[in-house]
């Protein structure tokens, strides 16, 4: 089942400029972004892309470092 939202973290190396980036462009054209309580934390909803293909998108990010991203209730 597809979730409604994700739950995306830059950590505290990542600049600004690019989280702010990611948030206007709906983290890539993925979906609909808006930023959580946290600077570095957005979710995107309301999907654009097939979900497998956003999974292993955000996948190939994380495990490279420049991301972390969980499911989000």
């Amino acid at each position: 089942m597809t979730p409604s939202r994700i739950k995306i973290t830059y950590p505290a190396h990542a600049p600004v400029e690019e989280i702010d980036l990611a948030l206007e462009s709906g983290f890539g054209g993925m979906g609909s972004a808006y930023r959580g309580s946290e600077n570095r934390v957005l979710f995107v909803h309301r999907f654009e892309w097939p979900y497998d293909l956003i999974k292993a998108q955000l996948s190939v990010l994380q495990e490279k470092g420049y991301l972390s991203w969980e499911e989000a209730p």
